[in-house]
């Protein structure tokens, strides 16, 4: 109640010499007893004023009190300042109803700042590490199994021949030829390039017999590859059984490989310009032919008979004994050098 009190002195230290001062000791008189009698009203309205400027100061005074635990300092500055000002302020003028002069003459103490309630998130419960962020363990769990389809790419034409041609070639060696046959069509038919797969059907249809369609597949081959040998040569074997020399004879032409690579070939060709009469052709490439290889008898027969036709006795007599001395000669084809010896006038040096 102390500073109720002092509150009181100050208001009356404030009015001066107020009527108010009076009405402050009637009213402290009438409540001791001290009994007057009845007040006249204007001094009673001032009085039920003063008694609400009481409570409120009562209040006020209670809520400071109360907050003083929390906050002692800043409690004594709010009631502090406005004691000072009361003392030094200068005398107010007179108000005329008393509520404004109670607002005006108590000074309110400033609310304490109450500090500002920090954001959730920094109060939160510290942040814990995800599996991701956190340092990884070592997982010895073996990793699932993938399984990867692979889509099956389609085989070209090139591929399919190559693989029918296997298979004709298995059935060829375990003597299944129609098998063979069969798959080696197959072969021409996914790839009409394939020139093995060519030449094995044609070799089993000559096998056969089969020459008129053996020779349309050479001739198909030939316009497929024109230089390919082999067909040349199988193709003018043909078509010497039918009688078509000069047609052979330019499939020979055409497709002509080096001497060294196929002595065959050229030793087929020597013998049809020999047949067609053409000596000094069939000479030029017989003399070629012995000079890379001079074992083989039946090239020296050959180049002996070119030359006799071309009216040299004595070389055809040396080429002829060049024949008959190499061993393991034919019955037949020893009886035909000793024949043409001994018309040519004697053995050969």
């Amino acid at each position: 109640m102390s500073l109720i009190n002092q509150m009181l002195r100050d208001l009356e230290a404030r009015d001066g010499k107020d009527e108010r001062s009076g009405m402050l000791h009637d009213l402290a008189w009438s409540a001791a007893g001290g009994g007057r009698g009845p007040l006249p009203g204007r001094r009673l309205a001032r009085g039920l004023g003063l008694v609400a400027l009481l409570s409120a100061t009562a209040v006020l005074a209670w809520q400071v009190v109360a907050h003083r635990s929390v906050d002692a300092p800043a409690a004594r500055a709010v009631a502090a300042t406005p004691m000072t000002e009361a003392v030094t302020e200068p005398v107010a003028a007179p108000v005329a109803t008393p509520a404004p002069m109670v607002v005006a003459s108590a000074p309110r103490p400033q609310p304490r700042a109450i500090p500002a309630t920090p954001p959730v998130a920094s109060v939160a419960e510290p942040e814990v590490a995800t599996p991701a962020a956190a340092e990884a363990e070592p997982d010895d769990t073996p990793a699932p199994r993938v399984k990867v389809f692979k889509q099956a790419r389609p085989l070209s034409g090139a591929e399919q021949a190559a693989r029918y041609y296997q298979q004709g070639y298995d059935y060829i060696l375990s003597q299944h030829y129609a098998e063979a046959e069969t798959v080696l069509r197959r072969a021409l038919a996914a790839d009409a390039a394939h020139i093995q797969a060519r030449e094995m059907l044609v070799g089993q249809l000559i096998r056969r017999g089969e020459l008129g369609e053996a020779g349309e597949l050479l001739r198909e081959g030939l316009s497929l590859a024109p230089r390919h040998a082999r067909f040349a040569k199988l193709y003018a074997r043909l078509l010497v059984e039918q009688n078509a020399v000069p047609t052979a004879i330019h499939i020979l032409q055409t497709a002509r490989p080096a001497l060294a690579q196929d002595p065959e070939y050229h030793a087929l060709l020597a013998a049809l310009y020999q047949r067609q009469g053409n000596h000094r052709a069939a000479a030029g490439i017989y003399r070629e032919l012995v000079r890379l290889r001079g074992d083989i008898a039946v090239w020296w027969v050959g180049l002996a008979v070119s030359l006799e036709s071309l009216g040299k006795p004595a070389e055809a007599r040396v080429a002829y004994a060049r024949a008959g001395r190499l061993p393991r000669l034919a019955a037949n084809l020893r009886q035909y050098i000793e024949t043409r010896l001994a018309a040519l006038g004697g053995a050969g040096s």
